[in-house]
């Protein structure tokens, strides 16, 4: 693995639920697949009634959660996944996501995730209580849930 991928396999291995399955060899190949992407301040990465295919990671930065309204969700920070939800349902986004400040975010197609997610059970734990408790607590963030 060359240097790039290794940096990224350590940064995610840093953060549930990725540091449960760092050695895994699975996660070795999902790595291989990313793609990183620098967004300034103010970008929308997924807008509402659009198609995701892509799991992100925030590597840096600050990332909004916004309803069809543009009313604030949650914020979520360095470490955080988002854009599960959608790509659970098949792809399709019901909220927006936009920059709050220049973000670092590591995508994952989700055709890789999701063949990665059917055979690693805790990723695909994580992510449906993800989206659970998203939808119930919203207000707390999410590292406050999962690291408790």
């Amino acid at each position: 693995m060359d240097v790039e991928l290794t940096e990224i396999l350590e940064a995610l291995c840093q953060h549930a639920p990725f540091n449960d399955i760092a050695d895994d060899p699975q996660l070795h190949d999902m790595v291989k697949e990313i793609e990183v992407q620098y967004l300034r301040a103010g970008e929308y990465i997924i807008a509402p009634d659009t198609l995701n295919d892509t799991l992100f990671f925030i590597r840096s930065g600050a990332i909004e959660n916004l309803s069809k309204e543009q009313k604030l969700i949650r914020r979520m920070n360095e470490g955080e996944l988002f854009g599960y939800a959608s790509i659970l349902r098949g792809g399709k986004s019901s909220q927006s996501m936009r920059t709050i400040e220049d973000s670092l975010l590591y995508r994952i197609p989700a055709v890789g995730s999701l063949s990665f997610t059917k055979k690693m059970t805790t990723f695909l734990t994580f992510l449906n209580l993800s989206v659970k408790l998203a939808c119930v607590l919203p207000w707390i963030p999410k590292a406050q849930i999962f690291h408790s």
